[in-house]
């Protein structure tokens, strides 16, 4: 049926857009550090004008100063939204599948150095 053709094809371009704007936490663990940086940058400015200008938080920019905050906020972005993101378009592009292992590689870093972390504090 042409509308279901239709909405699927639109589905998969949105979630094609979707995985470009995500794709920092799918990149080699280099790479994504790199990405992250940024991010994390962004948030912790955004974090500080919200309190300077009594804004409500957005409150996963908040806290970001320590390491287990970060790892652990970058474990949970990457298991609970890259991954299910990278999973699925995986399945329709098998030529990607090495985003979704790069993603899963970065979620179980993160865990690592999580634990490793919380080991010697």
């Amino acid at each position: 049926d042409p509308m279901s053709q239709q909405k699927n094809g639109a589905l998969i371009i949105k979630s094609l857009v979707h995985a470009a704007d995500l794709i920092g936490q799918a990149l080699p663990w280099g790479l994504s550090q790199k990405w992250s940086s940024g991010v994390l940058t962004e948030f912790r400015q955004q974090a500080r004008m919200e309190v300077e200008r009594q804004l409500p938080r957005t409150t996963h920019m908040h806290g970001l100063d320590s390491d287990v905050a970060v790892f652990e906020l970058q474990k949970s972005f990457v298991e609970n939204i890259v991954l299910p993101l990278f999973n699925g378009l995986a399945r329709l592009l098998p030529g990607i599948s090495h985003l979704e292992q790069n993603a899963r590689d970065n979620a179980k870093r993160y865990g690592e150095l999580l634990a490793a972390h919380r080991g010697t504090t």
